[in-house]
């Protein structure tokens, strides 16, 4: 595979995603919002905390399908991660995730903030290409490092994650404005970002990636 970056840039990804937001916003806003309530009611019991991963899955493949300018409908991101047993993969993933970057973030900071990075497209993969756990970690390592490139993802990351918890430091309205107008932007921003990176391979007439 040529490991030679993709010509993106980090104006370039925000560009991209507020213009596709913008011009979804109305079905962005609606799934974002069914998904939001479905997560939280869910989450009230263990056995719908299961559930969560393949929820959140199935809406990041939602995504997915209005950057590649496919069919998406108000409701239709619920069924795509529970497919083909994807709703396992996601939770397991989600696990080895939580335990990687929580253990980086607790003894020395650093390895968590670069485990967030590199692992940060390992949800999108599984359920846009069906890899299997170890490889989406692999492969989601060598999008970030040999496609995208790993500080043009930190810097889109830490931007949003800034930007995000500045808005929530206002009382109410903040919290009103990330969840209800300013979300289904950060979340199609993060979209372009994996896309970009995953379909740059096949544009190159280069194999895809895909479960061996």
């Amino acid at each position: 595979m040529n490991d030679n970056p993709i010509k993106s840039s980090f104006e370039g990804v925000f560009h991209e995603g507020i213009k596709i937001a913008r011009e979804r916003y109305i079905l962005i806003f609606v799934n974002t919002l069914i998904m939001l309530i479905t997560v939280i009611g869910a989450s009230i019991t263990l056995i719908g905390l299961i559930v969560v991963p393949a929820i959140l899955g199935g809406y990041a493949e939602s995504l997915i399908r209005i950057k590649r300018n496919q069919s998406v409908e108000v409701g239709d991101f619920f069924t795509p991660g529970f497919k083909k047993n994807r709703w396992v993969k996601l939770l397991l993933a989600a696990i080895v995730y939580c335990v990687g970057v929580g253990v980086g973030l607790f003894f020395l900071i650093i390895p968590g903030i670069y485990l967030s990075v590199i692992w940060f497209f390992v949800f999108q993969l599984i359920v846009d290409t069906d890899v299997s756990i170890e490889a989406a970690f692999e492969k989601s390592r060598n999008l970030v490092h040999k496609r995208m490139g790993f500080w043009i993802v930190f810097f889109v990351l830490v931007s949003l994650t800034v930007f995000n918890i500045l808005l929530q430091l206002i009382p109410v309205v903040g919290i009103l404005l990330s969840i209800f107008f300013i979300g289904p932007f950060y979340n199609m921003i993060y979209t372009v970002l994996y896309v970009n990176a995953a379909d740059s391979i096949s544009s190159k007439s280069e194999a895809p990636i895909m479960a061996t």
